[in-house]
Parts: structure tokens; C-alpha cells; sequence
């Protein structure tokens, strides 16, 4: 499936494709760039869907400049810390596999959006830069301030490993190589990427599934027009906070305002709140609520198990002896979640700390205290 989520402009284009296409004879124009298919078989064959891909990339390219990233990019990096993560559901080209994923395209475009149709997956410039961005405190306008996209930041990367986890979904279940589904079965698919999407970010100890639920709550300002074969954001938002609930045993609520509750009890005044390094409280937020259900999910949310590190140990990007770093590890280190990145050094936790590094300090304590034993 082409993936189209909210590019106008690409939509258009898509538009005027498909009836340059409908102009040949014996073509049947389905949900790619002018690929021809039966389409009453209803299903592509892996060398089908692979052509398929590789003729959606020549189409962007005819439109914007797309590079592959390269290997040891940091894009690079968060692809294959996912896939790794997930070898029953996703895989590079081993020779081992009749499908697979290539490593990431980056088209530079000036829309936000992503698609994935066979071993392609394309990101565009715009997309990656939201992922950085931090909306202001219960303002979700389009003025931003604008961090460094780097693993320093976890909020930031696991946002963008959403994206990919979402598109890495669709893979995962097929969906590219159906063809000729209704309305209703797009919105389904989409719908069941971003939950499929979400137990893939359960894998990896730094992304939270939290950070799908943030990253369709912080465009839910966007006045997109109404689009057949897509939920609309609200629907999606509502629709991952849900899974979140369910995937902690209903012990982690979320409000529409993303304030959240645990085991009924209304988390301090709802936030973690936000500083211009972590992100808003919003994105901080959301994210500690998608590790929390984890950590639920696998029986590891208990006093004992949580640990507050030197930032840096675990992620040497971070200067040492700057941040701490609190972290969810059961007793063989079998399952890892981090809960998130306080600004004080670790080395102060027991001394006497004023103003954001107190709330902070005070944050960790809090964040103990609800835990069982």
C-alpha cells in the first residue's frame, strides 16, 4: 500500500498519476504509482510488491531528491535497533528472507509524511524534523523550538521510531501486497499499524509506545482535510491511548489532554512537566505512560527493579555526571525499559537541589512511591 498520510501536495500529484495511467489500455490503477496488477487476484507476489516499491521511489525521485541513508547514521541506527528488536515481524536483505526491508530513503520535502510499499521505506525531510521539534506547553501551534535529533534525546527518537514502527507494521502484516481494498480496510490497516507498531517499540528498551500516542496527539492542531482511506487524528490518538490502557491490564489511563492516571490514582497534577531539553509535558508524559504499561505488560513495575543512573552510561551522547537516567531492569536483565531523563546530575540525588533540577529530584521519589513493592 502507499502509505499517504497527510501530503496535500502529494496528493495531488498521486491524482494526476493515476489518470495518466488510466489512459493506457489494460492497465488497472491500484494504490501505487501506476504499477500494473490483476486486480482481481487481489494480492501481490514478493517480486510484485518489490517492483512495486522500487516504482514508487522512481516516482518521488521525479519529484524531490531521495537519498538512502547510509549505514552508522543515526537514521540508520534507530532502523536497525527496531529490526533487530523484531526479527519475527521485520529483516534487512540476509538472503535468508523472501521479503525485506532496504534501508531508509529521506526525501526532502517540505510536507511531513512517510510511506512504505514493499522493501521501501520513505521519510521525508519534514517528518523528521517534527520528530525534533517541541510543541510549547499547551499551545500546539506551529511555533516550535527546535532540539538536536540524536539519541540524547530519547523523546525525540522514539518519536521518530514510531514512524518507522508504523510503516514497519504495514510490512509486517502484508498490507503491500494486497490490492484493491475498500475505504474500510485502509482505515482498518491503518488503524492496526500503529497497535502492531506499538509492540514493536515494546522491544526496545529506550522507545516507549507512548510516543505514537504523542506523536498523532501534538498534529491534532492540524486542520487536514478529511481523507477516505485514513482514521482522522483524534480517531488515531484515541485509538493508541486506548491500547496503552489495555496493553498495562487498564492501570494506565490517559485523558484526551494527555494528563494520565495509574492503578486509579492521578499521576502528581496529571504531567510530568516539560523543560526545553526533554520536551513539553505532553511528549514526557506520554512517553513515561507507554513505558509504565510496559513495564506492567512484564511484571517488572515494582520498587525493586528501578534503578537512577548516570544519563551517560547508558547513552554516551549525554555529557557525564549532567542527567540522570531512571530505568526499569528485572534481576537477570532479561527486560529493560527506561522511564526517563531527569535534569540533575545523579551524583546530587541525595543533596540539596533548588528550583527545576528540586522538581526533578522530587519527580524520581514520587515516581518510587507509587510503586508497589
Amino acid at each position: 500500500m502507499l502509505n499517504i498520510k497527510k501530503n496535500h501536495l502529494g496528493k495531488r500529484i498521486i491524482s494526476l498519476v493515476i489518470l495518466a495511467c488510466m489512459a493506457v489500455p489494460g492497465v488497472t490503477v491500484v494504490e501505487d504509482f501506476c504499477a500494473p496488477v490483476i486486480a482481481e487476484a487481489g494480492h501481490r507476489n514478493a517480486d510484485e510488491e518489490r517492483l512495486s516499491g522500487q516504482r514508487m521511489l522512481e516516482e518521488h525521485r521525479q519529484h524531490h531528491i531521495v537519498d538512502r541513508v547510509k549505514k552508522n547514521s543515526y537514521e540508520y541506527n534507530v532502523q536497525k535497533t527496531l529490526i533487530e528488536a523484531n526479527p519475527d515481524k521485520v529483516n534487512f536483505d540476509d538472503g535468508k528472507h523472501e521479503r525485506w526491508i532496504d534501508p531508509l530513503y529521506i526525501e526532502y520535502n517540505n510536507t511531513g509524511n512517510a510511506w512504505s510499499n514493499g522493501s521501501v521505506v520513505i521519510i521525508t525531510s519534514e517528518e523528521l524534523h517534527l520528530c525534533s521539534f517541541r510543541p510549547p506547553d499547551e499551545e500546539y501551534d506551529r511555533r516550535y523550538t527546535k532540539r538536536k535529533l540524536d539519541e540524547s534525546n530519547i523523546n525525540s527518537t522514539s518519536d521518530f521510531a514510531s514512524v518507522l514502527a508504523h510503516e514497519f507494521a504495514h510490512f509486517a502484516n502484508k498490507d503491500t501486497m494486497l490490492t484493491g481494498q475498500s475505504h474500510k480496510e485502509n482505515i482498518r490497516e491503518e488503524l492496526q499499524a500503529d497497535i502492531d507498531g506499538m509492540n514493536m517499540l515494546d522491544n526496545v528498551p529506550e522507545y516507549s509506545m507512548g510516543s505514537m500516542v504523542n506523536f498523532h496527539f501534538k498534529e491534532r492542531w492540524e486542520d487536514y482535510a478529511p481523507d477516505p482511506d485514513y482514521p482522522s487524528n483524534q480517531q488515531a490518538t484515541r485509538h493508541c491511548m486506548d491500547y496503552v490502557t489495555k496493553f498495562s491490564g487498564g492501570r494506565v489511563l490517559i485523558g484526551d489532554d494527555a494528563s494520565i492516571a495509574i492503578d486509579g490514582k492521578i499521576f502528581a497534577d496529571g504531567y510530568i512537566h516539560g523543560t526545553l531539553d526533554e520536551g513539553n509535558r505532553a511528549e514526557r508524559t506520554l512517553y513515561f505512560a507507554g513505558q509504565v504499561a510496559s513495564c506492567m505488560k512484564h511484571g517488572i513495575w515494582h520498587k525493586e527493579n528501578l534503578l537512577a543512573v548516570d544519563a551517560h552510561d547508558f547513552i554516551p551522547s549525554i555529557e557525564k555526571d549532567k542527567k540522570t537516567l531512571l530505568i526499569m531492569m528485572d534481576k537477570n536483565a532479561d527486560y529493560v525499559k527506561y522511564l526517563s531523563i531527569l535534569n540533575f546530575p545523579a551524583s546530587k540525588a541525595s543533596k540539596s537541589l533548588t528550583g527545576n533540577e528540586a522538581y526533578e529530584r522530587d519527580l524520581m521519589d514520587y515516581i518510587y512511591n507509587i510503586m508497589p513493592d
